[in-house]
């Protein structure tokens, strides 16, 4: 699986506020978001990509948005 973080700076605009969040994604077919934080994690939400597997997620910091490569 492949993971990107992002500190408060990059995430407020994507997630509403600022924190530490964590995307993950692999062969379940799903890209996973947790907020990290005060150190526990927190599972935010799930993302099903149907039936594809996913191999990298890349943050864009800008537009605050998550790319995934799939197969």
């Amino acid at each position: 699986s492949s993971a990107v973080g992002s500190d408060s700076s990059s995430s407020s605009g994507a997630l509403g506020g600022g924190g530490l969040f964590c995307f993950a994604g692999g062969v379940g077919e799903s890209i996973w978001c947790w907020d990290l934080r005060g150190g526990a994690a927190k599972p935010l939400y799930e993302l099903s990509t149907g039936n594809t597997i996913v191999n990298a997620l890349a943050w864009h910091e800008r537009s605050g948005s998550l790319f995934a490569a799939v197969e």
